[in-house]
This record gives C-alpha cells, sequence and structure tokens, in this order.
C-alpha cells in the first residue's frame, strides 16, 4: 500500500485537530448559550417582585385615599389599581406561565388570584370615600397572600435555577482547563483567549449572585427607609409566635401618623421621605431597647406595623404605645429641620396560638381605625366589638344588595299636626328595614351604611313611590315628606323621577314635600339648588330639615326660596329651660314669616313644649307627644277609628 505524503497526513490531523477544536467549542458555546438562556429566566422572578411592589403600591394608594379621600387620590388608586391588573395579565403570558404550570397548587392560587382582582375592578370604580376604601382595603387583604404565594414561588425557583447555572458555569469551567492544556501544544494566543473568555464566564457569575441577592433584599425590605416590609413582617411574626416561651407574649401595633399629609404637602415628596427616614431610625432604635425580636416595618406611604415581645401582661403593650407617644413628642431631625408629626396607635395582642397571625393584623388595623376617629395621638387596644361591628356592617351591606325590590325596606308615618286646631295635616315619611333574619332595624342601622356602598338611591326612591300611594290612602288632603339623600340630590334624574312617581301614584304634587339638611345643600350649592327649583316648578313643597345646626343657614335662606323650614329638636329640647334658645326660635320664626313659609317644630314630646312653640307662631308639631312613626296599616287602623284625638294621646 502507498504510504501517504507527509504533508497529507498533516493536512488530516490538522483537519481533525481543527474538528476537535470546532467540537470543543460547540460544546462551550451550548453550554454558555444554555446558561444565558436559564439566566434569563431571572425575569421571571423580576416580575414577580415587581407585581408585590404595585400590589403593595395598590395598597398604599388605597390607604392614603381613605385618609383624604379626595380625586387625586382617587386617581392614584384607579392608576395603581391598572398597574397591577397589567401585571396579572402579564404573568398570564406564555414566558411567565412555564414557572406556573409547573405546580398545579400555584396555577390554582394564580386563577383565584386573576378571578379576585378582576373582580376589584367595579369596586374601585365606585369608590367615594374613607368607608368604600376600608372595604375595598379589606378585599385587597385577601390578594395579598396569593400575591405573596406566587412571588415566593417564583423566587425559589430562581434561586435553584441559579444553583444550576453555577453548576453548569463549573463544568464549563473544567471543560476550558482541559481545553487550554490542548491549546498550550498549540498555540499561545488560543490560551490567552481562553483566559478571557474564563474571566468573562466568572464575572457573569458574579453578576448573576450580585442580583440574586440584591432580588432577595428587594424582595423583603422598603425600598425608601431599608426597614422590613410586610411580607418580611409576616415571616418574622409566624417565627417569633412559634418560639414564644410560656411568659412571653406578643402584639401587632399598627401605626399611622398625623399631620403627615400637610408636611409632605408643604415640603414635598423629598421633605416627606426625608422625615420617614427619621422616624423609621427612632421607631427601630426604641424597640430595640426592650427586646432584639421587636420588629418595625413600614407598610405603605406613612403606616409602620410593629412586632413587639413582652414578658408581662397584655398591660405592658398599652403602656408600650403610650411611650411611643412620648417619642413622637419630640421634634424629627432631618435635611430639611426640625419637624414635628403626631401618632395614632391600634394594638392587638396574639395570644398564644388562639388568633391567626393575619387576624392579628387585621385587628390591629381595626384598633387603628378606632383611635383615629377617637382622635390624634391616642392609643387603642382592640376589642372583639371591633371585629363584631365590622362584620355586622359588611353582613348589612351583603343584605341591602337581595333586599331591593323585597319590599323588606318600606316606610312609617310619624303624624304631623297643626297646633292650632288639633288636626292632622301631614305624615313625615321614615325609612324602616324589617329584616326576616335580622328583625327591625332604625335608620341609623343600615342609611349611612347604604349611603357609602350607593344604595341609598334605591332605598330614596322606594321609599317615594310608596309613600306617595300609602297617603292617597290615610286622607284626601294630608301632605306626606319625604327625604332626599345627596345621592338623589346632585342625581340628573332627581326630577324625572319624582315627576314619574307622582304620574303613576295620581298624588297632587301640593301634597308631596321633599325635605333636605343644610349639610346636604352644601355638598355642591349649584347643582342641589338648580334641582330643587325644578321640583318646585312640578308643584312640590321643599322643606329645610334640621335648620339652624348646618354650616350656613342664613346664606341659603338668601338663595332658595323655601316653602318650609323645621326647626331641629336641639332647639325644642333646649326650649324650656333656655332663654338664648327662646330668642333664637324667636328669629326663625320672624324669618319664616318672611319668607311666607311653613314653620314646623320636630321632637316635641311634652304639652309645654307643644305650648312654648304655638305661642311663638310655629304652625306645625311633630314629635313622640302625638305619635311615633307607625306602619301604612297602624296609621289607617288608627285614623278610620275615628281618631284624631286618639292618635294625639298616643
Amino acid at each position: 500500500m502507498k504510504k501517504r505524503p507527509f504533508w497529507q497526513l498533516s493536512a488530516i490531523v490538522a483537519l481533525m485537530f481543527v474538528g476537535f477544536l470546532y467540537g470543543i467549542h460547540v460544546m462551550i458555546e451550548e453550554a454558555s448559550g444554555d446558561a444565558m438562556e436559564r439566566s434569563l429566566r431571572h425575569e421571571a422572578a423580576w416580575s414577580s417582585s415587581n407585581g408585590r411592589a404595585e400590589i403593595y403600591s395598590f395598597y398604599v394608594s388605597l390607604n392614603q385615599y381613605a385618609e383624604t379621600p379626595d380625586q387625586d387620590h382617587q386617581n392614584k388608586v384607579e392608576i395603581a389599581y391598572e398597574i397591577f391588573l397589567g401585571r396579572i395579565y402579564m404573568w398570564d403570558m406564555a414566558w411567565f406561565r412555564q414557572y406556573l404550570d409547573k405546580d398545579p397548587k400555584l396555577v390554582r392560587v394564580f386563577n383565584r388570584l386573576k378571578v379576585n382582582a378582576e373582580s376589584l375592578e367595579q369596586l374601585v370604580m365606585e369608590l367615594k370615600d374613607e368607608t368604600s376604601a376600608r372595604i375595598l382595603l379589606a378585599k385587597v387583604d385577601t390578594l395579598l397572600a396569593d400575591v405573596d404565594r406566587i412571588a415566593i414561588e417564583i423566587y425559589q425557583h430562581n434561586i435553584s435555577e441559579s444553583a444550576l447555572i453555577r453548576s453548569d458555569i463549573q463544568n464549563t469551567q473544567l471543560q476550558e482547563k482541559i481545553f487550554i492544556v490542548v491549546l498550550v501544544m498549540v498555540s499561545a494566543g488560543l490560551l490567552f483567549g481562553a483566559l478571557l473568555q474564563n474571566r468573562s464566564l466568572l464575572q457573569a457569575n458574579r453578576e448573576i449572585e450580585a442580583k440574586a441577592g440584591e432580588l432577595a433584599r428587594l424582595a423583603n425590605h422598603d425600598s425608601l427607609t431599608g426597614l422590613p416590609n410586610r411580607a418580611s413582617f409576616d415571616d418574622h411574626l409566624k417565627l417569633v409566635t412559634r418560639r414564644l416561651s410560656d411568659r412571653e407574649s406578643v402584639a401587632v401595633m399598627a401605626l399611622d401618623l398625623d399631620g403627615f399629609k400637610s408636611i409632605n404637602d408643604a415640603l414635598g415628596h423629598a421633605g416627606g421621605d426625608a422625615l420617614l427616614l427619621s422616624v423609621a431610625d427612632r421607631l427601630t432604635r426604641f424597640m430595640a431597647q426592650s427586646d432584639q425580636r421587636n420588629m418595625v416595618a413600614r407598610v405603605g406611604g406613612d403606616e409602620f406595623l410593629i412586632l413587639a415581645i413582652s414578658r408581662g401582661s397584655s398591660l405592658e403593650f398599652e403602656r408600650l404605645g403610650r411611650a411611643l407617644l412620648l417619642e413622637f413628642e419630640r421634634p424629627f431631625e432631618t435635611d430639611y429641620g426640625s419637624l414635628t408629626v403626631g401618632v395614632s396607635i391600634g394594638i392587638a395582642p396574639v395570644a398564644g396560638r388562639e388568633i391567626g397571625l393575619q387576624k392579628a393584623v387585621t385587628n390591629s388595623d381595626l384598633a387603628l381605625i378606632a383611635a383615629k376617629r377617637e382622635g390624634k395621638g391616642t392609643v387603642v387596644s382592640f376589642e372583639r366589638g371591633m371585629r363584631e361591628n365590622l362584620e355586622a356592617r359588611l353582613r348589612i351591606e351583603n343584605e341591602l344588595k337581595r333586599a331591593r325590590g323585597t319590599g323588606q325596606i318600606k316606610p312609617f308615618y310619624q303624624p304631623q299636626f297643626d297646633l292650632e286646631t288639633g288636626e292632622i295635616v301631614g305624615y313625615e315619611a321614615l325609612a324602616r328595614w324589617e329584616h326576616p333574619q335580622l328583625g327591625f332595624m332604625i335608620p341609623e342601622n343600615f342609611i349611612p351604611i347604604a349611603e357609602c356602598n350607593g344604595d341609598i338611591s334605591w332605598i330614596g326612591e322606594e321609599v317615594l313611590a310608596t309613600a306617595c300611594r300609602d297617603v292617597q290612602r290615610f286622607s284626601r288632603s294630608a301632605r306626606v315628606a319625604v327625604n332626599l339623600s345627596v345621592a338623589q340630590l346632585l342625581s340628573d334624574r332627581l326630577v324625572r323621577k319624582v315627576e314619574q312617581v307622582l304620574r303613576e301614584s295620581g298624588l297632587n304634587p301640593a301634597r308631596l314635600t321633599l325635605e333636605v339638611t343644610e349639610s346636604l345643600v352644601m355638598s355642591d350649592p349649584n347643582k342641589v339648588l338648580q334641582n330643587l327649583g325644578e321640583l318646585q316648578r312640578l308643584g312640590v313643597s321643599i322643606s329645610l330639615d334640621d335648620f339652624g345646626t348646618g354650616y350656613s343657614a342664613l346664606s341659603q335662606l338668601s338663595r332658595f326660596r323655601w316653602d318650609e323650614l323645621k326647626i331641629d329638636k336641639f332647639f325644642v329640647e333646649n326650649c324650656e329651660a333656655d332663654d338664648l334658645t327662646l330668642a333664637i326660635v324667636d328669629l326663625v320664626q320672624s324669618v319664616s314669616g318672611k319668607l311666607n313659609a311653613r314653620l314646623v317644630a320636630e321632637g316635641l314630646e311634652t304639652h309645654r313644649q307643644e305650648s312654648i312653640f304655638w305661642s311663638r307662631g310655629c304652625q306645625i308639631g311633630q314629635g313622640y307627644l302625638f305619635g311615633r312613626p307607625m306602619s301604612a296599616d297602624a296609621i289607617l287602623e288608627i285614623y278610620h277609628g275615628g281618631s284624631l284625638r286618639r292618635l294625639y294621646a298616643v
């Protein structure tokens, strides 16, 4: 066999070597590419962390709105909700779903989160005051655990992926070292290139580890103050509670700064941030003095949570709260000078294992709400009645939705008498709720809730329609007075609705009186007075209720031609013992005479009161002296019994 020339053998060896080099190169490139691909998966962890931040931003915006329910804060709430909802939709995309789909439980958590998040849209759009914001906050609380669950699972998965990346990099480095030994025999230049590549990979590894550490820090700490955030607080609360001795107790304290908004408005966000940093530092130092396990967390704009441990009774927590109040009496030193801000504190002790940890945080919020209602700079401990009141309120809200159109809410009627003749001249329709389970409820129990959630509009319309029908059963001439809510007064459909009710019931407009209070008029004087003027043109009488207790009674008298003035029962109660009250009554009577308006005294309970107001020219009286509010059937029974005098004697 003829031997191949050396140059051919050399060429073959060279080609084999090149092929070997190419194979090694391909292996390295594939390993590096795979490592880079998995590095990109860190984006999922970043996205989950951002989702966490965005729901807390939504939560913070809601708290700010609850503190100051104006349009600016409402816009922020809506924007924060849209951002958070957009994040949920982003999580539903394929690149993120591949992580969720690895765990069926996580898929169920996400699907529940998505449905619950979308269900908040109507509540966000109908947000209009502090109460509706607090209700929405209670619902947002249920989303926090699901968001945290998803973020934590993705983060843990990311940590595992980081470990795999490091392992792959180490294997790649081993291959490179073998490759370097081969390349040393071929070319010093190739060795230099391999060293450069090795350096690049080491740098990538350090960057990945640094990003993982930063991600962990951001996921558990507030970006401004560096304090633990809500997620970290919850984890620490669980840990501390498990490790408590029998002689120790723990409590959650919710803090909200009093007057922070004024400082923030005056100095801008930079000044507000400087104050928050100083507050965070003082709180941390103060709590660490008593126990190193105590924790201070920032959970909102100017809201903090404190985990406090005590070896004494629960009274120790109240003493601690009062000591914190004293800490806030000293000015806070900032880059913007010495600033003074107050604080309100709600305390919820965690009694061993008897109360859920999340429930303890919620209870501290309820206690904080009670503290702010009592006034700034107060400490209130949670009581069972606070949660019971919240649960009762939520139940009434739900039952109100079901009560529409059922006839459960209907008017009771209190008669109005001519003080000269003793004859019934009218009735005031007052809403009452006869619930099959909750029993009989007076307006104070459900009307304020209905005003907050928007149900007051249909309640007012149903009471108006029923009253216009019933009064025609009572008498051919008596008037009926119906109260209007602020929602009705500001509605563009008010006049059309009243006109429709009059047409359908057949009631003469002259027999209908619509009552408004001074405070309702002040909600939007131009709009309200415009609607009232159009109602008067229908022939309906307009009464100014609770006259003398509102915001600017005299200015309203000069802007509108009132058909009736109702003297508030405060003046009736004090007329027998207070000469100044009688002087005010005389003034009101004089004004009503010049306006040619009927004068009604409500809340009459004694014959002495009746005599005083009759002698001062008051034409109409109303109160328990004449009769309590009664159902339509009771009115018919007494009226048809010939009983003007019988009713008078009730």
